[in-house]
């Protein structure tokens, strides 16, 4: 670094010089004329562009070695020799020295970071800034003014005119990018801090992971990654353990009937119904219905209903009714999947038809009737208690099954449809008489 910089003397010297070289015409400079137009320079060709427009002449225009300012000759390096002398030097050179000596590679080429030679260029942001302040100290305003007033005639007008140690004036000596110049480092936290920050937000957090950790961490200000926090984590041994997979339990199939009914009581299908009263309290219904007559043939409501009810209910309606279903469709429900129902419906000799999951049409029947029971019974009324609901519900479905007529069945009533006697007609007079 110390080949780079100058002491004042010779800076004022090479200003002097500079200054000299800018009032003597330059060959390469083209002429310009009082008419505006221009000589083109030797050897190139006539831009043709007004003298309005011309930029003066300046340190720009300097392309000699001799008005190259001390670092970027220092910078750049030695120019290789040329002429006979060094194709004379290495005209006796074997292939084998030039391959492994200083001199290797193609004929007539020098070393280009010689052992006794200036230094390489700089690329680290922190040498080229530390550069660029010794080059800014000494092209002060204070020596261009100095050697202003040692000048004497055109030299001392010019020497007024320099422009001052810019960013750009200094960034153009030292040929570096200007963003290297205002390249300012942002160390991050040392690595020992960001551990203990996020093993301690891990324990203090032991059941959020570690994308939410990153999220704590920069919200604290560290910028780290989610990888880092995450092998943090797994070293530590603060992992969360993997979601267990979800199984999902289906009941066995045990019917090969897998269509509609075509008879009453081949195939009867049961479901449950969520009720609310007008505190809150929940109730369920379970509902069992014929596919094939459309008739509510049982139902049996409670806060709770386990597999022991839902085989007392299906006796009950068996014993009603006076029949056997063939098969029972229903969902995969913990009741009705349950091993109680499952043996008692295999003692029965009833077979049983398990929908897919998450396949609710392949129950239509009793899920149209679920929409059916909401829409007329359930959202039409409040209820205030348990004993509200089960007297509202018994006229429901009895209405239901003898006097509502349904669309599948021709406009007839379930009742009706299975063959047992209605007189509707006296129900729709005393409905028009009340």
């Amino acid at each position: 670094m110390e080949s780079i910089l100058w002491d004042s003397t010779a800076f004022l010297v090479q200003l002097n010089a500079i200054l000299r070289g800018c009032l003597q015409p330059n060959p390469k400079t083209p002429e310009h004329h009082q008419d505006g137009s221009q000589t083109p320079p030797e050897g190139g060709p006539d831009t043709g562009r007004p003298a309005a427009r011309r930029r003066p002449p300046g340190l720009r225009d300097l392309q000699g070695d001799e008005h190259q300012p001390r670092h970027a000759q220092a910078l750049a390096g030695p120019a290789a020799p040329a002429g006979p002398a060094r194709r004379g030097e290495d005209a006796g050179a074997g292939e084998d020295d030039r391959a492994h000596g200083p001199g290797r590679g193609r004929a007539g080429r020098t070393d280009p970071h010689p052992p006794d030679g200036p230094r390489k260029k700089t690329l680290s942001p922190g040498e080229v800034r530390r550069l660029a302040g010794e080059v800014a100290e000494a092209l002060t305003p204070a020596s261009v003014r100095t050697l202003a007033t040692a000048a004497s005639g055109p030299e001392g007008r010019v020497a007024r005119h320099l422009p001052r140690a810019s960013e750009r004036m200094v960034c153009r000596t030292l040929d570096v990018n200007r963003n290297a110049l205002r390249y300012r480092p942002r160390p991050g936290a040392p690595a020992s801090e960001v551990r203990q920050r996020v093993i301690a937000l891990s324990l203090s957090l032991p059941t959020q992971g570690h994308r939410k950790i990153v999220s704590h961490m920069r919200k604290l200000g560290y910028s780290v990654g989610l990888r880092k926090v995450r092998r943090i984590r797994r070293s530590a041994g603060l992992q969360l353990e993997p979601p267990k997979p979800c199984v999902r339990r289906r009941g066995r199939t045990t019917s090969l009937h897998q269509g509609e009914a075509t008879r009453p009581d081949q195939v009867w299908s049961w479901d449950f119904v969520m009720l609310r009263t007008r505190k809150g309290r929940a109730l369920r219904v379970l509902f069992i219905i014929d596919e094939f007559t459309k008739r509510i043939v049982a139902r049996f409501m409670a806060t709770a209903i386990k597999q022991e009810d839902v085989v007392r209910v299906l006796l009950e309606a068996m014993i009603r009714e006076e029949a056997r279903p063939e098969n029972i469709r229903s969902d995969n429900g913990s009741e009705f999947i349950a091993e109680t129902v499952q043996g008692f419906m295999a003692e029965q000799g009833i077979k049983a038809i398990y929908i897919d999951p998450g396949c609710p049409w392949q129950n239509g029947v009793i899920e149209s009737f679920n929409s059916r029971f909401r829409k007329e019974f359930s959202d039409r009324w409040y209820f205030h208690n348990y004993d509200d609901i089960q007297v509202a519900m018994d006229d429901w479905l009895l209405d239901y099954n003898r006097y509502r007529p349904h669309g599948s069945l021709g406009l007839m009533t379930p009742d009706e449809f299975a063959g047992k006697p209605v007189d509707r007609r006296a129900h729709l007079l005393t409905l028009v008489a009340g």
